[in-house]
Formats: C-alpha cells, structure tokens, sequence
C-alpha cells in the first residue's frame, strides 16, 4: 500500500510551512481583463482592446462584466505580431 501524500512541506531551512499542493492545479475556462493586463502590462489599454472588440471576448448581460474565454484568449494572444493577429471575433 502506497503512503499518502504529504499536506506539510518544508521551506529551504527545514521548517514546516504549511499545506503543500498536491493535487491537479485547475486552471478556469475564462479569464480576467486583470489577468490579461498583467501579462501584457497595459490595464487601461486591454479594456480599450475589450471594447473595440480587439480581444475576443462578450459582455454580460447588464453590461457589467466581460466574459473571457481563457483558450480563445491564448489562442489570440499567440498570435500577438503576426498578420490578422488582433481580430476577435467572440
């Protein structure tokens, strides 16, 4: 029979420091317009992209929110610099 995984793990010094993860990281379906400007460093300028419909994206009903879907978004972010790569198309 195989032991459980540790939920302790050590710093650098030996030292307990709390839970450690050990299960299957879930990365969302969607993403944050916060998210997107962390990786590309413009938070004024992504939602300017959002609302000229340069990143592809919808907004909620109300209007309040944007809805993102993550592997759209990595799909066009990887196409960042080549030709057609900043047509949306939610």
């Amino acid at each position: 029979m195989e032991a459980m995984p540790s939920l302790e793990a050590e710093d650098n010094h030996g030292r307990k420091s709390g839970v450690a993860l050990c299960f299957p990281l879930v990365i969302p379906a969607t993403i944050l317009p916060r998210e997107i400007a962390s990786r590309l460093s413009l938070l004024p300028t992504v939602y300017r992209m959002l609302e000229e419909g340069m990143i592809p994206a919808l907004k909620s009903p109300g209007g309040g929110k944007w809805i993102i879907s993550r592997r759209r978004y990595e799909e066009w972010e990887a196409t960042l610099g080549r030709s057609g790569g900043t047509s949306a198309g939610a």
